[in-house]
Protein backbone atom coordinates (compact mmCIF):
# COMPACT_ATOMS: atom_id res chain seq x y z
CA UNK A 1 0.00 0.00 0.00
CA UNK A 2 1.27 3.44 -0.85
CA UNK A 3 1.01 5.91 2.01
CA UNK A 4 3.25 8.41 3.76
CA UNK A 5 5.25 5.66 5.45
CA UNK A 6 5.95 4.02 2.08
CA UNK A 7 7.67 7.19 0.93
CA UNK A 8 9.42 7.79 4.26
CA UNK A 9 10.84 4.26 4.21
CA UNK A 10 12.16 4.62 0.69
CA UNK A 11 13.55 8.10 1.32
CA UNK A 12 15.24 6.88 4.50
CA UNK A 13 16.84 4.13 2.40
CA UNK A 14 18.42 6.86 0.30
CA UNK A 15 16.13 6.78 -2.70
CA UNK A 16 15.31 9.91 -4.66
CA UNK A 17 11.72 11.17 -4.52
CA UNK A 18 11.74 11.85 -8.27
CA UNK A 19 12.80 8.26 -8.99
CA UNK A 20 10.09 6.94 -6.68
CA UNK A 21 7.52 9.17 -8.36
CA UNK A 22 8.60 8.06 -11.82
CA UNK A 23 8.34 4.41 -10.79
CA UNK A 24 4.80 4.97 -9.55
CA UNK A 25 3.86 6.95 -12.67
CA UNK A 26 5.20 4.12 -14.84
CA UNK A 27 3.10 1.57 -12.94
CA UNK A 28 0.03 3.77 -13.28
CA UNK A 29 0.60 4.12 -17.02
CA UNK A 30 1.01 0.35 -17.42
CA UNK A 31 -2.21 -0.22 -15.50
CA UNK A 32 -4.05 2.32 -17.63
CA UNK A 33 -2.80 0.70 -20.84
CA UNK A 34 -3.91 -2.73 -19.63
CA UNK A 35 -7.31 -1.36 -18.61
CA UNK A 36 -7.81 0.39 -21.95
CA UNK A 37 -6.80 -2.77 -23.83
CA UNK A 38 -9.31 -4.78 -21.79
CA UNK A 39 -12.11 -2.29 -22.47
CA UNK A 40 -11.25 -2.19 -26.18
CA UNK A 41 -11.29 -6.00 -26.39
CA UNK A 42 -14.65 -6.16 -24.60
CA UNK A 43 -16.12 -3.53 -26.94
CA UNK A 44 -14.77 -5.35 -29.98
CA UNK A 45 -16.24 -8.66 -28.78
CA UNK A 46 -19.59 -6.99 -28.10
CA UNK A 47 -19.64 -5.39 -31.56
CA UNK A 48 -18.79 -8.72 -33.18
CA UNK A 49 -21.58 -10.45 -31.24
CA UNK A 50 -24.06 -7.75 -32.28
CA UNK A 51 -22.92 -8.07 -35.91
CA UNK A 52 -23.46 -11.84 -35.85
CA UNK A 53 -26.88 -11.39 -34.27
CA UNK A 54 -27.86 -8.83 -36.91
CA UNK A 55 -26.85 -11.25 -39.67
CA UNK A 56 -28.83 -14.03 -38.01
CA UNK A 57 -31.87 -11.80 -37.68
CA UNK A 58 -31.59 -10.86 -41.35
CA UNK A 59 -31.44 -14.49 -42.44
CA UNK A 60 -34.39 -15.43 -40.22
CA UNK A 61 -36.36 -12.51 -41.65
CA UNK A 62 -35.50 -13.58 -45.21
CA UNK A 63 -36.61 -17.15 -44.48
CA UNK A 64 -39.89 -15.88 -42.99
CA UNK A 65 -40.48 -13.74 -46.09
CA UNK A 66 -39.81 -16.67 -48.40
CA UNK A 67 -42.31 -18.83 -46.52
Amino acid sequence: MIDKNYFLTRLTAGENIDAIGQEIADMMNEALEAYNAKIEAEQKAKAEKEKKQAKRDLVVNMIDNIK
